[in-house]
């Protein structure tokens, strides 16, 4: 069924996303100085941040956020950043296939709008789906990691988060009319900004039986939290630079040839080989071929880590049997009651059999009790159908959701 007012039954289904709900979009950037929205003050955190240790948050409870909402949306890796054409993941077209050198993706100019507005729209439709489904639930909305991309801004610099990005704030801020936001830590941000949000490393609401965190700690070459690690080392000083790198071809025109570096999709060694050996007759290589030399090991196609992580955490005694939430690794999977991955806002580039495509497909999680109290679990996906088509959104299944990961380069969600 699908239907643009918005009535959805059953996994396949889908409608039009609805027009900002006028509350999240209240206000403006002329609100002096605005809570929300302070790209000086939040830079000048991230270098002031203090240092965190390699213990398991959950653990230690450390950063603990804690709600009994009966309802919670859940969404990740944003990636925000300086609305730059070649360095902002965020953007609605920061990638584009450019005939010049051979349909490679390459960062655009002029950069695009924010993807602030669609992401708006699902919360406006996630407010109605509750409105309908659990009426007078006053929902939690948990980010939970990496919505500011901080380590690839230091990585340039410094460079603030570009105003484009500032609705998503706004509408962040104007949620509380409504219910608490929650802003955990991931390993971009890994200095949560100050702001009208709740801090903290993972969010834990028994009335849900939920765990929410970023889920870095699964991964190594990320872990502890900060840019000392293998893996932010490799964003700072290889990716945040050459993301932004100009490219001159011989008629003098401007190539961003490896803007899309961050959005590859599987991120292991062998999808990177590619991604340069691509780009190399078009650009020298050489140097960042070298930078990402001296880091063994990039990265790996299996995202199984994440999901032994989240079965370790179902097996304690404070969370035994619990849906998991996690994002941090780009790559979406849904396993009804046991485990949820949020995947990204960003582009995905895959390219099977050596060509490239770039997959557009936002995910977010919706979590409620019914009016029996029963809890249920809606997993969904905002896409655009087509260039300045109307964003639509499509109730997921777990077959679904493994269709995309195969798309992505990745095998099936693994079984508990």
């Amino acid at each position: 069924m699908s239907d643009r007012h918005g009535r959805i039954n059953a996994a396949g289904d889908s409608a039009e996303l609805p027009p900002p709900a006028d509350f999240l979009t209240a206000g403006g950037p002329a609100a002096a100085p605005p809570d929300h929205f302070r790209p000086e003050q939040w830079d000048a955190e991230m270098v002031d941040r203090q240092e965190l240790g390699d213990e398991d948050p959950v653990e230690t409870d450390r950063g603990r956020q804690e709600s009994d909402a009966r309802a919670a949306v859940f969404l990740s890796d944003l990636h925000a950043a300086d609305g730059t054409a070649a360095g902002d993941d965020f953007l609605e077209s920061h990638l584009e296939p450019d005939d010049a050198v051979g349909g490679l993706y390459t960062g655009f100019f002029p950069p695009g709008k924010s993807r602030a507005g669609m992401l708006i729209r699902c919360l406006t439709f996630a407010l109605d789906r509750l409105a309908e489904r659990a009426p007078g639930v006053r929902p939690d909305l948990v980010l939970h990691g990496d919505v500011i991309n901080g380590l690839e801004l230091k990585g340039r610099g410094g460079t603030y988060v570009s105003p484009r990005h500032e609705p998503l704030f706004r509408a962040m801020a104007n949620f509380r009319r409504r219910g608490d936001v929650f802003w955990l830590r991931g390993n971009h941000d890994y200095a949560v900004p100050s702001g009208p949000w709740r801090r903290g490393e993972f969010y834990v609401n028994p009335a849900l039986q939920l765990l929410a965190e970023h889920g870095d700690r699964w991964d190594e070459s990320n872990w502890p939290p900060g840019p000392g690690n293998e893996g932010s080392k490799l964003a700072i000083e290889a990716g945040s630079a050459f993301e932004v790198h100009a490219g001159v071809l011989r008629d003098g025109s401007f190539k961003y040839l490896f803007s899309g570096v961050d959005n590859l999709r599987p991120w292991d060694d062998d999808a990177l080989k590619g991604f340069l050996d691509r780009r190399s007759k078009y650009s020298d290589a050489a140097l960042l071929a070298a930078v990402l030399a001296r880091f063994t090991d990039i990265g790996a196609a299996d995202d199984s880590d994440a999901f032994k992580g989240a079965l370790r955490r179902r097996k304690t005694k404070a969370y035994r049997d619990w849906l998991m939430i996690q994002g941090h690794t780009h790559v979406p999977a849904l396993v009804p009651g046991v485990y949820h991955n949020t995947g990204t806002w960003i582009s995905t580039l895959a390219a099977p059999g050596g060509k490239e495509r770039l997959i557009d497909a936002f995910p977010f999680v919706l979590v409620y009790l019914d009016r029996g109290g029963e809890r249920v679990e809606e997993y969904y996906l905002a896409t655009r159908p087509a260039p300045g088509a109307e964003p639509r959104v499509a109730l997921q299944s777990p077959e679904s959701v493994n269709e995309l990961r195969r798309s992505f380069g990745y095998k099936d969600a693994p079984s508990p």
